[in-house]
């Protein structure tokens, strides 16, 4: 281990001094193994807008760089030949969660921007007492310790802003109001290919259900079983979805959508969606349902922005505070939804929500406007702003040339 660390130190004095091709941007997320989230959609805005940035994705995950080819876009191993040439070149690193989107071994020099991956209602980073003290020291050295040269991090309003600037212990300058890439999706005029989304459509239109989806957080960073916790009921939930005629999707946390991956759930009114159905990314999805469950997901601060209803399956709120994470914010004051205990009380929230409940809409519109200042669609061209400003970018240049 002392040399694996050691030969990655090496590795990043040598990048330093490795001159950097400003028309090179490097994208990453979720350590390295998804195509998704803040950084996806923005690498998606780049390649479809600035052809003279040359934009490469990095994953670990084969599946994703067959994914990502398909679509037309260049993506490697990050620790791969190519992968590291490309990265000790690269003027900019684009992240989701940290250094270990891409390779962190040669971003030295690079100019990191931190998108990140949510508007956090559990504590992160710094603020976190409860799961950071299960953290390696090496891990913090290599993942969280880079941390400190990231540039620039944006959010969403400016009270992320301030959580931010705690929990990345960085000054206010360093973080910007842009708004999430991944929301921008919100706002496109509808037309997903995704099978999984039109089947979602055939089931509004020609059988008049409704479409929900059930979005928990982790437990445990996917060391718990949350199938087996919190899902246990199916076969009679599944009942009382038919007799409501409503369709419920099930997006587990990538942390446990291993516990899917080889299991066989097979029921009439209720989908577990696997990343795979949705080409790693939930976003064009939620634009089709009708309304959220979730628990202490922070999903619940962009899904306000369709002013669609949501639940909160609150079961087991005293042992996650405790085994997890500690809230940033009261949760019964935060959540805009009715909490629910046990399952018994979710599916009869369910039933009132199709019969036109939603009184909780004037708490979703506040939410949506204190953690969301931007509702236009236009998150990517505002982070691209920024980026192009780091990068030392003025106007449209032509792509400086890098044969690799």
């Amino acid at each position: 281990m002392l040399l694996f660390v050691l030969g990655g130190w090496t590795l990043y004095l040598v990048s330093l001094m490795v001159p950097k091709n400003r028309s090179l941007w490097v994208f990453g997320a979720w350590f390295g193994e998804k195509f998704s989230d803040n950084s996806r959609h923005y690498f998606e805005y780049v390649n479809k807008n600035e052809k003279h940035i040359r934009a490469i994705w990095l994953t670990k995950n084969p599946d994703t760089i067959e994914l990502i080819r398909s679509k037309g876009y260049e993506a490697y191993h990050p620790y791969s030949v190519k992968g590291t040439l490309l990265s000790l070149r690269a003027k900019i690193g684009i992240l989701a969660t940290g250094v270990l989107d891409i390779n962190e071994d040669v971003t030295g020099g690079m100019v990191l921007v931190e998108l990140w991956h949510g508007t956090p209602l559990k504590k992160i980073l710094h603020d976190d007492s409860v799961s950071g003290k299960q953290t390696k020291f090496w891990k913090w050295l290599k993942h969280v310790l880079p941390l400190f040269k990231v540039k620039l991090i944006t959010a969403p309003s400016d009270s992320v802003a301030n959580i931010f600037s705690s929990a990345f212990r960085v000054s206010p300058e360093k973080i910007v109001i842009t708004g999430y890439p991944r929301t921008d999706v919100f706002y496109r005029e509808a037309g997903c290919e995704l099978p999984i989304v039109q089947s979602v459509v055939r089931y509004k239109d020609e059988k008049n259900s409704k479409v929900g989806i059930y979005m928990p957080t982790h437990r445990q960073a996917g060391q718990a079983d949350i199938i087996g916790s919190f899902l246990g009921e199916l076969s009679n939930i599944d009942t009382e979805l038919r007799k409501s005629n409503i369709i419920l999707l099930v997006k587990l946390h990538f942390y446990h959508q291993k516990e899917i991956e080889s299991g066989k759930y097979n029921y009439e009114n209720i989908i577990f969606v696997k990343d795979k159905d949705i080409e790693q990314d939930v976003y064009p999805l939620l634009l089709y349902t009708d309304f959220l469950i979730t628990d202490y997901s922070s999903i619940f601060f962009d899904y306000a922005l369709l002013d669609n209803p949501m639940l909160f399956a609150a079961f087991d709120k005293e042992s996650y505070l405790s085994k997890d994470r500690e809230l940033y914010f009261e949760y019964e004051t935060v959540v805009p939804g009715p909490i629910l205990k046990n399952w018994k009380d979710l599916i009869d929230a369910i039933n009132n929500l199709t019969k036109g409940d939603n009184h909780h809409l004037g708490k979703i519109k506040s939410v949506k406007k204190e953690f969301n200042k931007y509702t236009d669609g236009r998150n990517s061209e505002r982070v691209n702003a920024e980026v192009f400003r780091l990068a030392g970018i003025v106007g449209r240049p032509r792509r400086e040339l890098l044969t690799l």
